[in-house]
């Protein structure tokens, strides 16, 4: 630990209030931060910061430090210090943390977005409803992202595109290019829900998400080891079904559980550690916590069956694409999910995974426990699901983008 000190400079008194923004990799972020300065007014310097790539493991540690910029490619942080700190996103946490301490903790840090330190360590939290942040002192919950659109700003834009965009035909097609918002993703039931509200369409394509696959990924599992381990990887909230999984471990004592994720910011580990105790599951069961990106995938391929126990709940049955199914199909090991209509939009049961009632840990149990035992069957389930994850690669999803982006420039087709 005394490697992660990163002593600070000396610090010096600052006459003047001072408002830094912390701008890290993802413009996103800044907006945001930048907006909310803008609305207070204050005056506001940006430090520009670079990270490598190994910043994610020092969030394991949750000691505030700089070790993970890139010095050379970031400004300086050095006093005087700044009274407040408006920061987003995951990589500038530790270094807010850091500047605070530097200021003997006189520094405000406001964080925009969902922490993964806790809460607390923040003097305030804006956050937006998707990250289910427990309502509490410091807590401000928005119905949506702040932003710097204004309508000066529209009229510049509308300005500048029209000399690109006057003489084009109509309709214009615009693409969003963004990322999910936790659990809100475009299925098609959201897309039936749309219409519905919005009247039909003449085409609406759902182009699911991917996972990363090796190139000369092959398929090479040989069955279920002895005793057979059973992992679910992701988010723990309630509706993600967890419990159902440890309530069919502790029915099949022949079964081994591994739990990989659950964000230290939240509740969610702690209650289900004291759950799997009441169970008496022991050390039957292990809770890995959450892990880099760029293990998970080992977590996986070290198991032998891959779970996902979503609740019936509206979020889980209608609006929810999980990316971990996608990664569970890269792995190659055979899936038991809840038969609920978003997780059927990718599953076939008892052909590339094995579907069961949600809700309910016997019928989890039973059908973890028949697959650990009929090797053909886990083999040909693994092997299916392997094969399915080949059509849900980045790749092919950027190919369906291009594709449909193409077949709309025919005037007759709304996408």
């Amino acid at each position: 630990m005394d490697a992660l000190r990163d002593d600070p400079p000396s610090v010096t008194a600052s006459a003047t209030p001072r408002v830094w923004l912390l701008k890290g990799p993802k413009l996103g972020d800044y907006t945001q931060i930048r907006a909310l300065a803008a609305a207070v007014g204050w005056p506001t310097e940006t430090k520009t910061l670079a990270f490598h790539g190994a910043e994610l493991l020092l969030h394991l540690l949750d000691v505030p430090t700089r070790l993970g910029l890139v010095r050379r490619k970031s400004d300086e942080l050095v006093p005087p210090w700044p009274d407040v700190v408006l920061t987003a996103g995951r990589r500038n946490e530790l270094v807010a943390r850091w500047i605070k301490r530097c200021s003997g903790g006189r520094a405000r840090l406001v964080h925009v977005g969902r922490p993964w330190s806790k809460p607390g360590t923040f003097d305030l939290v804006v956050t937006t409803p998707q990250y289910r942040l427990a309502p509490g002192p410091g807590i401000v919950t928005n119905e949506l992202p702040l932003h710097d659109v204004t309508a000066g700003s529209l009229d510049r834009a509308r300005d500048e595109w029209q000399s690109v965009l006057g003489m084009q035909r109509r309709p214009r097609l615009a693409v969003l290019v963004g990322g999910d918002s936790g659990p809100f993703v475009f299925t098609a039931a959201l897309a039936r829900e749309l219409e519905q509200r919005l009247g039909p369409r003449t085409a609406v394509v759902i182009i699911p998400d991917g996972a990363r696959l090796a190139p000369d990924r092959t398929f090479d599992w040989q069955g279920p080891a002895t005793p057979p381990v059973v992992a679910y990887a992701g988010h723990l909230y309630p509706w993600k079904g967890v419990e159902t999984l440890l309530g069919a471990l502790a029915a099949v004592p022949a079964l081994r559980g591994r739990i990989i994720g659950g964000h230290p910011a939240e509740p969610d580990l702690a209650r289900l550690q004291r759950f799997a105790a009441t169970l008496g599951l022991g050390d039957r069961i292990e809770f890995l916590g959450m892990r880099p990106p760029g293990e998970i995938a080992g977590h996986l391929r070290a198991s032998d069956l891959l779970v996902l126990p979503n609740r019936a709940t509206s979020v889980s049955a209608s609006y929810t694409s999980p990316l971990k199914l996608f990664e569970y199909l890269a792995a190659g090991r055979p899936i038991v999910a809840s038969d609920l209509p978003a997780l059927r939009e990718i599953l076939r049961d008892r052909e590339n995974a094995w579907l069961v009632p949600a809700d309910d840990p016997a019928a989890l149990g039973a059908a973890l426990e028949t697959i650990a035992r009929d090797r053909p069957l886990a083999l040909r389930l693994a092997r299916a699901g392997f094969d399915t994850a080949a059509a849900f690669s980045w790749d092919r999803r950027a190919e369906r983008i291009e594709r449909v982006v193409e077949e709309s420039k025919n005037p007759g087709a709304v996408v």
